[in-house]
């Protein structure tokens, strides 16, 4: 059983993500880690802070950084769309 709740670190955090081949998330921090590291994200936002958030990351990493709108009706659709292009 992997007991990852143990070793919850930066540094193993970022060494999980390096191994995705794309990041979809609704964590600011997540979205760093693998952006910084040149995996696209997909980022999933339901409030207004974190869609200022996640439009002010896209502004710093070009390419690679999609959102999406939770209230959008066709979020879900939009969702697999964008995963499966970053894929």
């Amino acid at each position: 059983m992997d007991n990852w709740q143990n070793d919850l670190t930066a540094d193993s955090i970022i060494e999980r993500v390096s191994r995705c081949r794309v990041v979809v998330t609704g964590n600011y921090q997540a979205a760093v880690f693998a952006l910084a590291q040149g995996i696209p994200i997909v980022a999933v936002a339901a409030t207004a802070y974190y869609r200022n958030k996640f439009q002010g990351l896209a502004n710093q990493f070009q390419g690679g950084f999609r959102i999406v709108f939770l209230e959008d009706v066709f979020a879900k659709g939009k969702l697999s769309f964008h995963l499966e292009c970053a894929w």
